[in-house]
């Protein structure tokens, strides 16, 4: 996706956050006792930023082109280049997906139709879910925000996020029990619905930089609060049993947009970012 403008402090951040990705998927937090519990709310705060970075890149550049046409081409292109990048780890990951996922075992219709399923809506490949929610993401929150004010738009992704929050780490409360057939094939919070929030912040950030941002100080400390809020969820959590998935909080989103701003005030410079 093309670049409004080099930005080291992005590229260094996404570096810190793949690697704090690359611990939630390699290493059995869960069997760390305690430790891994609460290794878990920090690290989620890795996938909404990597939404907001590329959120907020797009709808810069968008917001730089006045006819709606180009705005559509533009879209076209970022659509294509995701694809692409799709395309290629699938096709080199191919030989473990389909050893693990074992898709056709009950026929090559059903295989299939799982297989474009997962496409859509979840993972083939391990983690895929992320380009694919980038994506849906994007196409949806430009064609509705061109529709509808960004108020409304903020609204319904609310409404979806908390839902996905509600099947992740408050799956297992006695109310949520019914969603465990939904779960057995379609994890919102892994999926296009996990997304729409993130990207809807990204777009407002694009739209105003100043948005959610105090002051260095300021910025810091709500910072510091927004993270002992989170794992004092984090606590209410493992008290209630409640976990089905680690994936989100309510907290994080508070916490995910007082970073975020903070982000787009640090001007971090470095040779070999990119």
């Amino acid at each position: 996706m093309e670049r409004v403008k080099q930005n080291d402090t992005f590229d260094i951040m996404k570096a810190i956050m793949a690697l704090m990705i690359t611990v939630i998927h390699i290493v059995a937090l869960n069997k760390l006792g305690i430790l891994g519990i609460f290794m878990f709310p920090i690290l989620r705060t890795a996938v909404p930023l990597f939404f907001m970075i590329s959120s907020y890149l797009f709808f810069s550049r968008i917001n730089l082109i006045k006819s709606y046409e180009e705005q559509k081409n533009y879209l076209h292109k970022a659509i294509k280049r995701n694809l692409q990048l799709y395309l290629l780890w699938f096709i080199i990951l191919s030989p473990i997906t389909f050893y693990i996922r074992d898709y056709f075992k009950n026929g090559l219709l059903n295989g299939i139709s799982i297989l474009i399923w997962n496409f859509i809506a979840g993972s083939t490949f391990i983690a895929s879910w992320y380009i694919m929610a980038l994506v849906i993401g994007l196409i949806t929150v430009f064609y509705l925000t061109k529709k509808f004010n960004n108020k409304s738009v903020i609204i319904l992704s609310i409404l979806i996020y908390i839902f996905c929050v509600l099947t992740s780490n408050y799956g297992n409360l006695p109310v949520m029990q019914m969603t465990h057939g939904l779960l057995s094939y379609w994890t919102p919070y892994n999926s296009f619905t996990a997304g729409i929030i993130w990207i809807v912040a990204g777009k407002i950030f694009a739209e105003n930089e100043n948005i959610f941002y105090f002051g260095a100080t300021k910025q810091k400390i709500i910072i510091v609060i927004m993270i002992v809020l989170l794992y004092l969820e984090q606590i209410l959590i493992v008290y209630l049993n409640s976990s089905y998935a680690t994936d989100f909080y309510f907290m994080l989103v508070p916490l995910c947009l007082a970073l975020f701003a903070l982000l787009l005030k640090t001007n971090l410079k470095n040779s070999r970012a990119k």
